[in-house]
């Protein structure tokens, strides 16, 4: 038998704690799948929660910059939940485009304006996302010289481990989306 939800009524109260805690960091109505699939190992939802809060909520990058590198993560691993989930995230906050647009941007073939910043980062986490996470020299002379900073490069290459490291968990787990994040036209590759 797969993995399950763990559902608020049926966990511990440590586990509740970090149910709650999600539900008002990211502002939610209801807890998403991957929180409580990933419920039934606190160790694995508190240190996911710690990281995912911590990166979305804070450095310098722009939270729509870092849906993009999620998604195109997710994306090249052919990872459902997690490229939906970042699909849906992302045109949340670009409302102008939709998904095909949104393929156009990733696969660098868009007509529309997109800053030459994030077309750098978007490569880079393209690249990087084809095999190992081992960012290389070039990878960050590239992000140098297209105006990022040391502390946004180190931004975008966590940014990028962590959609790895997340793609192949909710992969791994079989995790479906969430009904209320499911995405008009989505299909991986």
């Amino acid at each position: 038998m797969p993995v399950q939800q763990l559902l608020y009524q049926d966990a511990s109260l440590r586990v509740c704690e970090l149910y709650d805690a999600i539900l008002e960091q990211f502002k939610l109505e209801h807890l998403p799948n991957w929180a409580l699939y990933l419920g039934n190992d606190y160790s694995s939802l508190k240190v996911t929660c710690a990281i995912w809060a911590d990166l979305y909520q804070n450095g310098t990058l722009p939270v729509l910059l870092k849906e993009l590198i999620m998604f195109t993560v997710s994306r090249e691993q052919a990872s459902p939940y997690c490229a939906e989930l970042h699909a849906y995230n992302t045109l949340f906050l670009a409302k102008n485009l939709d998904y095909d647009a949104l393929i156009e941007i990733v696969d660098n073939k868009s007509q529309g304006v997109v800053p030459d910043q994030y077309h750098c980062a978007i490569t880079v986490a393209k690249n990087r996302s084809q095999g190992l996470c081992n960012f290389v020299i070039d990878d960050q002379a590239s992000l140098l010289s297209c105006g990022f900073n040391q502390a946004q490069v180190v931004e975008i290459m966590a940014t990028c481990a962590h959609a790895m490291f997340l793609s192949t968990l909710t992969l791994a787990l079989n995790i479906p989306i969430d009904p209320d994040k499911k995405v008009p036209g989505f299909r991986l590759k």
